[in-house]
């Protein structure tokens, strides 16, 4: 209910039709509230749409067009995709068809912006192709927010870290259907949580994140000591679940719908005592050094990397929401701070990391 609520408050959307009743498609934004995150050379959004055919015949997504409005409400910037004559750009959304009484995910493709233009007002236009050759045009205004952090974060790992996932466009957390089937049926959940995780690792010299076999002994993150990125409260941890193998995980469809804390393995969550909740997670089985009530300060050892839950190789998640509950918080931007960007040499004073970036405390 709450999430309802917010999202009538913060956007509006109307159906522009033509031979349709203007109920036939509608559209909205997943996620709860759409932030803004910004520094010294990027603003990002992070938000998709959830798209419903409510007509008794197939549709396809041909065209998005974004405009945005300064606060005086003038355009200074036009973004499209299309089906050109030439090359298609529409191509780049993986899903286009949507079947009759169907509801799909499309990711936002106009994420990245530059830090001086003023994203104060949002018009997203779709435009549909029917079966039956009808025109339709769906229309959704979004006003996002610049988030503004509460706690100052540090890396929860020592030495040089590998961002296998950060929040960038092309993140594997960033793509997270929730109206997938199998996501809906094991998590049963109608946020991202996850939207702005992110996954570390450690490589070497050449890249590869383990040598000889793929043990997770022979992982060289595996076992590293993970740190309170700030402090706060321990308020739920886990320490008894097994390690995966490396390539399977030790649970099943079943299992899940009965244990949700499957998905996280072992984990320490942390409430920093203002709203913002650190979530480390598929921790090393037995390594989780504090808990449940015990207050933690920042660069505390808390635990070891592992493999535990929705975990295929060792590795730690890190992910901020604003509740304890893992699968149903809504996902808050992560910025670190005092951290060297490794490459350039750069020393970073408060920033947002991306995939592909190694980065070490300074």
């Amino acid at each position: 209910m709450k999430k309802q609520v917010l999202i009538s408050l913060l956007f509006f959307s109307h159906i522009i039709c033509y031979g349709q009743n203007n109920d036939s498609i509608s559209i909205n934004i997943i996620q709860p509230e759409v932030y803004v995150v910004k520094d010294e050379w990027f603003q990002q959004l992070n938000f998709d749409l959830n798209i419903e055919n409510k007509m008794s015949e197939n549709i396809e997504l041909i065209e998005i067009e974004l405009c945005v409005y300064n606060k005086n409400e003038n355009i200074i910037n036009i973004k499209k995709l299309n089906d050109g004559s030439v090359s298609s750009s529409i191509k780049t959304i993986p899903v286009k068809q949507i079947r009759k009484k169907e509801k799909v995910t499309v990711y936002n493709p106009f994420t990245v912006f530059n830090p001086y233009i003023d994203l104060y007002h949002l018009k997203y236009k779709l435009f549909f192709d029917s079966d039956s050759q009808n025109s339709y045009t769906t229309e959704i205004d979004v006003k996002p927010k610049l988030y503004v952090h509460k706690t100052d974060l540090y890396l929860p790992l020592k030495g040089k870290i590998f961002v296998i996932d950060g929040n960038d466009l092309y993140s594997n957390h960033r793509r997270f259907d929730i109206n997938d089937p199998i996501v809906h049926e094991l998590m049963d959940t109608h946020t991202t949580p996850g939207i702005f995780a992110i996954d570390f690792s450690v490589i070497d010299s050449l890249g590869e994140r383990y040598s000889g076999d793929r043990d997770n002994m022979n992982y060289y993150i595996f076992g590293k000591t993970v740190f309170a990125p700030a402090s706060g409260k321990i308020v739920k941890t886990n320490n008894r679940y097994e390690d995966n193998k490396p390539g399977t995980m030790n649970f099943n469809v079943q299992d899940v719908k009965t244990n949700k804390d499957l998905f996280s393995g072992n984990c320490v969550v942390i409430d920093h005592l203002n709203g913002e909740y650190s979530f480390l997670v598929h921790l090393k089985k037995g390594s989780v050094m504090v808990e449940e009530g015990e207050m933690v300060v920042k660069g505390q050892p808390v635990a070891q990397v592992g493999n535990s839950g929705s975990s295929m190789f060792p590795h730690l998640h890190y992910q901020l929401g604003d509740s304890p509950d893992y699968i149903n918080s809504n996902g808050l931007p992560i910025c670190f701070h005092n951290y060297n960007l490794i490459s350039g040499d750069k020393k970073i004073g408060k920033g947002y990391i991306n995939t592909g970036d190694i980065v070490e405390n300074q």
